[in-house]
């Protein structure tokens, strides 16, 4: 069994995004086919069978955004020996990190009838050239075979248990695990995280954390928990925000929400066009535990 590798969270996250992304719109018909770089997003949730695609179309991985014009369109079917969904999908404007203009990308969601034999297919037609460009994948069905520990049979992090979780299917070379325990807080609705990536075992099956890593990442991680209320002041009312510093994970036993996420990230290899990359994200049903501190 191999320990996982602890994520840097939202901070370094954010800060990467600013620092990389560009938040600057180009219309198709100013960039050529070859400089269009495709990013596909795939979001299955296993307890919900609901798929959420999203399509961007860039200048490069960081570069700008481009947005369809004319006939162009790009529509999402999903496909297997019973039944097939088509749908196109719609433009929105999204906001790509906090202070940036708002940006094209292309949504849509359906439900699977079937959890077997998913083919997914992008279809973009591309009215400049006169033709569909087809990105197929099909979609995961990982499995995770047991946890160490639930409601009944808590980790008790204070007599040094190890959290571990085994997979049904070693990991691949493009695939990365996800793992995220979160607790509600008992006041306020603000809500804690800590989370792990498991990039460092590829062709593992078995991922722990060992109760001292906990701790001590608990112990090192903070959040800041934002109050807002109403006070008056004589004859006026006004909002007053207070904050306060609150451990990642908090002390004595607790429920706590378990959450693993396989990701899978494909290269695409472009037919007249620069290419891009194809993430699938595969959201297993939430596995409840608690946890002692």
């Amino acid at each position: 069994m191999k320990k996982v590798a602890i994520c840097p969270f939202l901070v370094v996250l954010s800060l990467f995004l600013i620092g990389c992304q560009s938040d600057e719109t180009m219309d198709r018909d100013e960039v050529t086919l070859k400089a269009v770089y495709q990013e596909y997003d795939l979001n299955y949730n296993m307890e919900t069978k609901q798929v959420f695609a999203e399509v961007a179309f860039k200048t490069s991985a960081y570069g700008s955004y481009v947005k369809l014009a004319g006939n162009d369109k790009i529509s999402f079917s999903v496909e297997n020996s019973q039944t097939e969904i088509n749908q196109t999908l719609d433009m929105q404007r999204v906001q790509i990190y906090w202070g940036s203009r708002n940006v094209p990308v292309y949504k849509g969601s359906t439900t699977l009838k079937s959890e077997s034999n998913n083919k997914m297919t992008f279809n973009w037609y591309d009215s400049h050239t006169d033709q569909t460009i087809k990105t197929t994948s099909e979609l995961l069905h990982p499995e995770v075979l047991s946890y160490s520990h639930d409601i009944e049979t808590g980790l008790d992090t204070m007599a040094g248990e190890i959290f571990e979780l085994n997979l049904r299917d070693e990991l691949t070379e493009t695939q990365s695990l996800e793992v995220t325990i979160s607790n509600k807080l008992s006041s306020g609705d603000g809500q804690l995280y800590y989370s792990f990536l498991g990039k460092e075992n590829l062709k593992s099956k078995s991922f722990t954390i060992s109760s001292g890593q906990m701790r001590a990442d608990s112990n090192s991680k903070e959040m800041r928990q934002i109050a807002r209320k109403k006070k008056r002041f004589g004859n006026v009312e006004l909002d007053v925000e207070t904050e306060k510093i609150v451990p990642v994970l908090t002390s004595g036993r607790q429920q706590y929400e378990v959450q693993v996420k396989l990701i899978d990230t494909e290269k695409i290899v472009g037919s007249g066009n620069k290419g891009g990359k194809l993430r699938k994200t595969i959201i297993f049903p939430v596995h409840e535990m608690d946890i002692t501190f």
